[in-house]
């Protein structure tokens, strides 16, 4: 068996986060000021994996300028560019001539706190076709449902089934081992799935398994999953560390960074560096990306300002996302959970 490579899926348009998608692709979107993608190439690379091949459409020329500054230098990479949109499994087959025998597939849309070593060897050892790492949720609305029998083996699995008629809490992570064989259910050049189309095939042939693992997992997928990774990360729900002095209780300040008023912060919150916080300003369970100011009075509850946005006096956010360059003009009332684009006047 040759090396283990990781493929990592970032062609997706992120519909459900325009406007803030229009101007870059989800996986650049922060969380805690710091990219999705970057996030999932650092859980890969603990896993062992020394090559990723990215496969890309929507914007990939800003992916690919990002992810060579900010990879691990011991990290190999490829970029492979889709003419038009292959699905996640037909991205997957696209690139079946750079792959070996068993392969990671992880999407670059997710947050997650897995050690992915105990799945690739459970795969290798178990001598398994398809490995799929489940996770348990309370709201499976809009996810993919898999239920198990005693030897792991996924008897039934269904693609965003009705939440009020299903049993299991099991869902698909976007975290997939395989084997190259599984490949051959796919036709090259066709748009293609792996929950809606391949893993139903796998299930009827015996061949699918799931690996349930506990910890830390998020799909970035709305306004409202974004905003819940950032907050479960701002209070140490995870093993995601924030990269930034912590001040006080819950408060992270980055060099640089003004805060004119600790009193009123709250908190959880992170404060980027050349960002204001004006006097009487509360935040909480919210993110300031750099340059940011705050004026007087405001209140910023559960929301991402990215960066060199500005907040005039006595505006209240409440599950909002701001575009890099936005202003929220004075005594402004904004409730969420919803983005502005880039350079928004509100």
């Amino acid at each position: 068996m040759g090396e283990i490579k990781a493929v990592i899926l970032a062609g997706g348009q992120s519909t459900r986060l325009r406007p803030i998608t229009n101007t870059r692709p989800k996986m650049l979107v922060p969380v805690v000021n710091k990219p999705i993608i970057d996030y999932v190439v650092e859980r890969v690379e603990q896993s062992g994996i020394k090559e990723c091949v990215f496969t890309l459409y929507y914007k990939s020329d800003m992916l690919i300028e990002h992810l060579s500054k900010s990879l691990p230098k011991n990290m190999r990479a490829c970029y492979v560019r889709e003419a038009r949109p292959l699905g996640t499994a037909g991205s997957v087959k696209n690139v079946e001539d750079l792959l070996e025998d068993v392969f990671l597939v992880v999407s670059g849309d997710i947050l997650f706190d897995y050690d992915l070593k105990t799945v690739i060897k459970s795969h290798i050892e178990n001598e398994r076709e398809a490995t799929i790492v489940l996770t348990q949720v309370e709201d499976v609305t809009g996810l993919g449902i898999a239920n198990l029998n005693s030897e792991y083996k996924i008897t039934s699995f269904v693609e965003k089934p009705d939440p009020l008629k299903v049993k299991s809490r099991l869902v698909n992570t976007g975290i997939y081992v395989l084997n190259k064989s599984v490949l051959s259910l796919i036709e090259k050049g066709k748009k293609t799935d792996f929950s809606m189309d391949v893993f139903p095939k796998l299930v009827k042939q015996n061949k699918l398994f799931g690996f349930p693992l506990k910890g830390f997992w998020s799909d970035i997928g709305t306004f409202k999953g974004l905003l819940k990774a950032q907050s479960e990360v701002l209070n140490g729900k995870t093993k995601i560390a924030i990269n930034a002095p912590k001040i006080a209780e819950g408060i992270y300040v980055e060099k640089g960074a003004q805060v004119d008023d600790l009193e009123h912060l709250v908190g959880p919150a992170l404060i980027a560096s050349e960002s204001r916080v004006n006097e009487g300003v509360a935040l909480r369970s919210s993110v300031l990306g750099r340059g940011c100011e705050i004026k007087r009075n405001c209140t910023i509850i559960h929301s991402l300002l990215m960066e060199s946005t500005t907040v005039e006096e006595e505006s209240e956010l409440v599950g909002i996302v701001t575009g890099v360059g936005s202003r929220i003009t004075r005594q402004k009332r904004l409730f969420g959970p919803t983005g502005y684009a880039d350079y928004s006047v509100v």
